[in-house]
């Protein structure tokens, strides 16, 4: 298991976040949850983003774990993609139905899910 290699797929995964939720999708999102330019810029991030990283180091040395046999950065794509689609989709999916928020928000949240496990999918098979 390659440590650092989390640790640089959990960092990659913070700038996707960034430029998903602020620039490509930021707009979308806070309307969808109802949030105005006042309530964001009254919120204080950081306490979020540091549980989000260790959240994210905890998914990520899980997700080492089903890509360690793998051998090619194709393969830990595809793992990655797998977890996504069985485990991380699916519940967000079923979350997204007992919600009272917008169903709306499910495609860019889980959206993000993808392309940040689909980085780290590649991040970790490839840097041993």
């Amino acid at each position: 298991m390659n440590y650092l290699a989390m640790l640089v797929a959990a960092v990659v995964n913070m700038a996707i976040g960034f430029l998903w939720y602020g620039p490509l999708f930021g707009k979308k999102w806070a309307a969808l949850h109802g949030y105005t330019e006042e309530q964001l810029k009254s919120m204080n991030p950081a306490p979020l983003y540091a549980q989000s990283f260790v959240a994210v180091l905890v998914s990520y040395y899980i997700l080492a774990w089903f890509i360690s046999p793998t051998t090619t950065f194709m393969d830990g794509i595809e793992v990655a993609c797998l977890v996504w689609l069985g485990f991380v989709t699916t519940t967000q999916f079923t979350a997204s139905l007992f919600s009272t928020k917008p169903r709306m928000l499910y495609f860019p949240d889980t959206g993000y899910q993808l392309a940040t496990f689909l980085a780290a999918g590649a991040i970790l098979a490839s840097w041993r």
